[in-house]
Parts: C-alpha cells; structure tokens; sequence
C-alpha cells in the first residue's frame, strides 16, 4: 500500500483532499513547517509558491521557490523522484547557481517546456517547466541526463537576445509551444 503525505497550505483546498483521501495524511500548513524527515519520501510531486520571501538552508538564503526545491531534495530516500512544475527561470537564470547546488545532490532526468498558456483556466499566464529529478546517494557520481540543464545561452527570439536553457536549446522538442516574446 502506497502512504500518501499531503501538505496543503490553503484550508479549503486541504479540508477538501482530507475529506477525499481520509486514509491519507494531509496536513493543513505551510511546507516549511511540515518537519519532514530528510531521506524518508519516494517521490515528491509538487508545484511551489512564489513569495517575496527568503528563507535560511543550505547555507544562503533561498527564495521561497528555491527552498521547496531543496528541502524535497533533501526529504528524498536515495533514488527518490522529484517531480515539479518550476517557474522558468529557474533553468533560465543565467547564473546557475541553485542549479549547481541541485546538482551536487540529484541527477536531472529531464524537463518539459510549458507554455504561458497551460494553466490559463487558473487566470495564470506564465511560462513553467515539468522538472523531473532523482536524488542519489552520497559519494554516487552524478549522471545527469543532460548536463546542458546547468547552463544557459542566448537565444535570438523576435529579434531579442534572451537568456534560455541549453538543454531546451538543445532538446527543442521538449519545448511546447513556439518561442516568443509576447504573452498569449
């Protein structure tokens, strides 16, 4: 049997997932307070807020977005997976940073391209990626799928240079979508 652990930090959504799944555990509070053990999830699915918001870990100061990230990483069993749907900047970013950092603890197995478009029924336009990882062992070699992921370079889009993943240059069919400037 498969235990489910639900953090839900909006009430209505998490009174709601508590009445569907009453043989799961959901809990009713913000992720950063969950008290999580690390190495103790096979899998993390998830979709993290934005906030102007900076928070204490891994040896910085992380924005709110990057602190979910990382903090799955860590609550991660050796060979978990980590699925989630990131703000594009994240592998768009030119300094790569947090990047970097995911890096030395988990292998990238791939993303998927987005476009503003996809969660138009949520009043939502924005630009997000499908971001696949798995966390490995301590002392285990990475073996990234692409190593393209921890780099970007400009793109030439409607005449414009743009900061944009090397892995999306280089795997355009993980891109859905066309290339633009403009917000459809």
């Amino acid at each position: 049997s498969i235990r489910v652990i639900g953090i839900v930090h909006d009430h209505l959504s998490g009174r709601i997932a508590k009445a569907l799944y009453p043989q799961h555990d959901i809990r009713l509070q913000p992720f950063e307070q969950s008290m999580l053990p690390d190495n103790s999830v096979q899998a993390v699915l998830g979709n993290p807020p934005f906030a102007e918001v900076k928070l204490p870990y891994w040896n910085g100061h992380l924005s709110l977005h990057e602190y979910f990230l990382a903090r799955s990483i860590d609550i991660l069993k050796p060979g978990g997976i980590l699925a989630m749907v990131v703000t594009h900047y994240l592998l768009d970013r030119s300094q790569p940073h947090f990047r970097e950092q995911l890096a030395e603890r988990a292998d990238f197995l791939g993303a998927v391209r987005l476009p503003s478009t996809a969660f138009a029924e949520q009043n939502t336009r924005v630009v997000t990626d499908l971001l696949f990882m798995s966390k490995r062992a301590p002392g285990v070699a990475a073996r990234h799928v692409a190593p393209s992921w921890l780099t970007t370079a400009p793109m030439m889009i409607e005449d414009v240079a743009v900061s944009v993943s090397c892995y999306f240059q280089q795997h355009p069919e993980m891109v859905l979508g066309t290339w633009t400037r403009q917000d459809r």
